[in-house]
């Protein structure tokens, strides 16, 4: 149900270049590919979460059309190329304070690019982060969806 809502709610995502950070299964940036994106980069420290993403990858024959890192979100949002995602999907644990990470995607994201972070319902908006617009938050049983665009500062 909470995919279904992200992607109504992003419309058409075709030509997209997306992001998927704490990245679990991949089944949020593989649903971006689903429904017209060109490429995703999953990255997920965990090494059993890695192997499933690679799995879901080929089982739905993306395998072309992505790339899947090992590394912390902060790691890979140091060393990765500037402006180059449109989307970016952030579902950490709930107990993660994901301020510090908004602030490291500034540099990779594209101009109006948006921002899906994934929380518990009752967790406090994200602190304001200059270049980040905050749009919405919406409520699905125990998750909460906020959307951010980035902006120019």
């Amino acid at each position: 149900m909470v995919r279904q809502a992200i992607f109504s709610i992003l419309g058409n995502i075709k030509g997209t270049r997306v992001l998927d950070i704490f990245a679990g299964s991949g089944s949020l940036g593989i649903e971006a590919l689903s429904r017209g994106a060109i490429w995703a980069d999953f990255v997920d420290i965990n090494q059993e979460a890695c192997t499933a993403i690679k799995q879901n990858v080929n089982y739905t024959r993306f395998r072309g059309k992505t790339e899947v890192h090992q590394i912390s979100a902060e790691e890979y949002l140091t060393s990765c190329l500037p402006n180059q995602y449109n989307i970016v999907l952030a579902d950490p644990p709930y107990e993660f304070n994901i301020d510090h990470i908004l602030v490291k995607l500034l540099r990779v994201l594209k101009d109006d690019s948006v921002v899906v972070y994934l929380h518990h319902r009752d967790a406090l908006p994200p602190s304001k982060i200059s270049g980040l617009d905050y749009k919405e938050t919406r409520k699905y049983g125990l998750t909460g969806v906020t959307f951010l665009t980035k902006v120019e500062n």
